[in-house]
Formats: C-alpha cells, sequence, structure tokens
C-alpha cells in the first residue's frame, strides 16, 4: 500500500509541475568523458575514457528559469593497483551512473539561441559488469554551461560541457 501512494504522490506532482509550465523537453544527450585518476594508499585507481550517454528532462517554468532531470551513463574499464599489503589489484569493465535534479537559467539571445547554466544534485554509483565488487554509491554535485539552438520550433541541439 506504501508504495502504491508513494508512485502516486509523484506523479500528481509530476503532472502539477509539468501543467504549469510553459514548455517540457526531452533532450538525448551523447558525449565523451575523458580518464580520470585518483591516488589510493600505495597506488592509483583509474576510470578509462569511453562514450558517454542519457537524457534529461526539462521543464521551462518561465522563458529564463527551468528545472531538469538527467541521466548520465558511461561504461569504461577501471583500473587500481597498489603496492599495499592485501590489496588485490582490479582491471574490470565497470558502469559509472549519474542521476541529478537541478536548476536551470536561461539566457535567451534570439528566438533560436539560448544559452543556459545549471546547478545539479544527485547520486553516482559505480558497480561492475560481473559483479566483482559491490556497488559504490556516492552524493554527486554537477554544473553545465551550454548554448541551445533550434532549427526548427520542435528540433535543436544542445551544446553543452
Amino acid at each position: 500500500m506504501f508504495k502504491k501512494a508513494y508512485i502516486l504522490t509523484h506523479v500528481f506532482l509530476f503532472v502539477a509541475i509539468v501543467s504549469i509550465a510553459q514548455s517540457v523537453e526531452l533532450t538525448p544527450i551523447a558525449g565523451y568523458t575523458f580518464r580520470s585518476t585518483v591516488n589510493i594508499t600505495g597506488g592509483e585507481a583509474r576510470l578509462n575514457d569511453g562514450f558517454t550517454y542519457g537524457g534529461a528532462l526539462t521543464i521551462n517554468a518561465s522563458p529564463f528559469n527551468a528545472i531538469e532531470v538527467s541521466y548520465y551513463r558511461y561504461e569504461t574499464v577501471a583500473e587500481a593497483y597498489s603496492s599495499y599489503t592485501g590489496y588485490v589489484g582490479l582491471d574490470d569493465e565497470v558502469a559509472m551512473n549519474y542521476l541529478f535534479i537541478g536548476g536551470k537559467r536561461n539566457f535567451p539571445a534570439s528566438e533560436k539561441v539560448t544559452g543556459f547554466t545549471g546547478l545539479n544534485l544527485g547520486a553516482g554509483w559505480l558497480g561492475s559488469k560481473d559483479d566483482t565488487f559491490s556497488t559504490i554509491t556516492k552524493f554527486a554535485l554537477g554544473f553545465d554551461a551550454g548554448v541551445k539552438i533550434m532549427a526548427s520550433e520542435k528540433v535543436g541541439i544542445r551544446l553543452q560541457t
């Protein structure tokens, strides 16, 4: 019973937000993530580079303000090596996932071009494809900036970093 009430509450909240929105945008996302390395005891851990994909649901409350929910997935190989006694090296296929919700500030330059910035809060989790290790989940913070260029009333391209 609790799960049904929980889901129903979220559906009503989503419908209420969308109904007051000026527009709703669904954006597929594709990009590239560069290698990242961190120091660990007696060595280093690395997530290699690779293709990133996902999507974003943007609810524009006004021409200048929006709320965005986004998901990104990045599949790569993780490596970890250490001289620390008892540490086993890792060389495994992994998937890094991010789920964000955040605010976006739009800067319309014309009918077809809009700049934007955004601040996102959410979670990131790293898991191995063959369950070599337990999934690691952490708090995630994101910042983005870019430009949206509309080719027509319904289709455009969004370039962001």
